[in-house]
């Protein structure tokens, strides 16, 4: 029997093949003005991804990968924001095949230690691990992204080719929204009480019953496993050619996300206060 290791640790997203459905008549609600939290990412690049791909090409595909999460938040009324903090090109991430999540982010705080430690103070800022599958046959097409955010709380890895859907997918995971209840339960093997019971005391708050994926009118949203998918989380105030793209007991991941908005403001709140404070403490610098 799996362990609940699937729940937490999340592979993959949407298989590269998967394609965007069509906005057209998709019916999105009127959003609650709330003050938007920015969310830098920093992206590092293995070496195989800077020997596949130019600059010119991994560059504008990082940019829509961003792009596009900000439309399904925008879509959602997640009053969140995604930008490119900068993208650093690491020489010695070999990755030429796929590789646990605990073993990428080990060589990265093995070769950027100072990098990964300033990022992981600021609660908003999110990095990543991009790696290329290009030349691999070793790698299942569906492997296109990884999270573990027990252990992990703000860091996931992507493949170079994979949908461009497949970047907020993994954001979404770590604000712990889940995938379509089927694939999830498919995942795990357990119930929803089973899950509760064997989830450590510190982490039974971030996961809702309501946190999970929709399908509707045949298509997904975006943390669903589904052929066609919609720059959308699930939400009941959400529809697609009349079908609502969720539900308030099962499926409301439009709403977790905002929950999380809320708890990073908090939690940037006391990240600002402690700065100014340690600032305060500093003697006087005199000449």
């Amino acid at each position: 029997m799996r362990t609940l290791l699937s729940f937490f640790f999340s592979l993959i997203c949407l298989m590269s093949a998967q394609v965007a459905a069509s906005p057209e008549n998709l019916i999105l609600p009127k959003c609650q003005q709330e003050e938007v939290v920015e969310t830098p990412i920093t992206f590092f690049l293995s070496k195989e991804v800077k020997d596949d791909y130019s600059p010119y090409v991994r560059e504008g595909m990082i940019q829509s990968w961003i792009n596009r999460a900000n439309q399904i938040l925008k879509n959602s009324c997640v009053p969140m924001h995604r930008t490119l903090h900068q993208i650093v090109e690491v020489d010695e991430l070999n990755l030429p095949e796929f590789e646990s999540i605990n073993v990428v982010h080990s060589m990265l705080e093995y070769y950027d230690p100072e990098s990964i430690k300033e990022m992981t103070r600021k609660p908003n800022h999110y990095y990543g691990v991009i790696f290329s599958s290009k030349r691999s046959e070793a790698l299942p097409p569906e492997h296109c992204g990884m999270t573990n955010n027990r252990v992990f709380p703000q860091f996931f890895t992507l493949d170079m080719a994979c949908d461009k859907d497949t970047l907020e997918h993994e954001l979404g995971h770590l604000a712990w929204a889940q995938h379509d209840i089927d694939t999830f339960s498919a995942q795990t093997e357990m119930t929803l009480d089973e899950v509760i019971e064997t989830t450590p005391s510190h982490l039974k708050q971030f996961f809702k019953f309501y946190a999970f994926g929709y399908q509707c009118a045949g298509k997904g949203t975006i943390m669903s496993y589904a052929d066609e998918v919609l720059p959308v989380y699930s939400s009941p105030e959400i529809s697609y050619r009349g079908i609502p793209c969720g539900n308030k007991k099962f499926a409301n991941n439009a709403l977790r996300l905002r929950e999380y908005v809320r708890h990073l403001r908090a939690r940037l709140a006391v990240h600002s206060e402690s700065v100014i404070s340690h600032s305060e403490e500093k003697p006087p610098v005199t000449q």
